[in-house]
């Protein structure tokens, strides 16, 4: 039965039919060779497909069959032009080589993101292999178990950074304090130093002042406990003893 699909059903007697079709059958039982190899292939490895073994025999096994379907799309392209140029653009002949070729195109590219997504598979492998470490063997990793294993990995980290960002909000509370009473002293000393230096006069003078003003304060205490004692019965039992 004639195949539609790449345009072969519709009598197109464009220069180079001939060769047009022996060149589109062989592309086809190329592409079924190799559809079949890598169907025998993958099953050979079980429940082993997606390990990275299985995962690169895929990709080999993909690359080669984009390649073919690559030559596909470009052999169908080239006869579509020879069909425009002697039927015209809007011709049965035109349209069926058309259909052809976004058909063969639809199978080229659903080929191109499988072997993207299998090599983003590659990458996640060898990623949770590389975490795994030398002492683990991780040859037999599947593709699920590295994704499990990446996502905890990463929820380990998260919860790490969230510890250093709570350790890093305390310290900088601790320096705030820190800051705030270390202004508070030298604010403090300093206007003991303005209030000695404006009644001495000077540095020395001011200097001296302060040291007074230090000593009246002590005093002040001294004299303030002794008033305690006098006066508070506890206190002065205690001071007798």
């Amino acid at each position: 039965m004639p195949n539609n699909s790449e345009g072969i059903g519709t009598k197109v007697s464009v220069k180079g039919d001939k060769e047009y079709k022996n060149a589109l059958s062989q592309i086809s039982r190329q592409l079924t060779v190799l559809n079949t190899d890598m169907k025998a292939s993958q099953s050979a490895f079980g429940a082993q497909a997606e390990t990275m073994d299985g995962m690169h025999d895929r990709l080999e096994k993909l690359n080669e069959i984009y390649e073919v379907q690559a030559k596909k799309v470009e052999l169908i392209r080239e006869q579509l032009e020879k069909a425009k140029a002697e039927y015209g653009e809007n011709s049965k002949q035109a349209d069926d080589l058309q259909i052809a070729l976004n058909r063969a195109t639809a199978q080229m590219n659903g080929t191109a993101n499988q072997i993207t997504t299998t090599e983003q598979g590659l990458k996640t492998l060898a990623e949770a292999q590389r975490l795994a470490g030398d002492e683990t063997d991780a040859s037999s990793m599947t593709l699920k178990e590295a994704e499990q294993a990446l996502k905890a990995a990463g929820e380990g980290a998260e919860e790490m950074a969230g510890s250093v960002d709570d350790a890093g909000d305390a310290a900088g509370e601790v320096g705030d304090a820190a800051e705030d009473a270390s202004g508070g002293v030298g604010s403090f000393a300093e206007s003991l130093l303005e209030a000695a230096g404006a009644v001495g006069g000077g540095f020395l003078d001011g200097v001296q002042g302060l040291l007074g003003a230090l000593g009246s304060i002590g005093w002040a205490c001294v004299e303030a406990l002794g008033e305690a004692f006098d006066t508070n019965p506890i206190l002065k039992s205690i001071q007798t003893r």
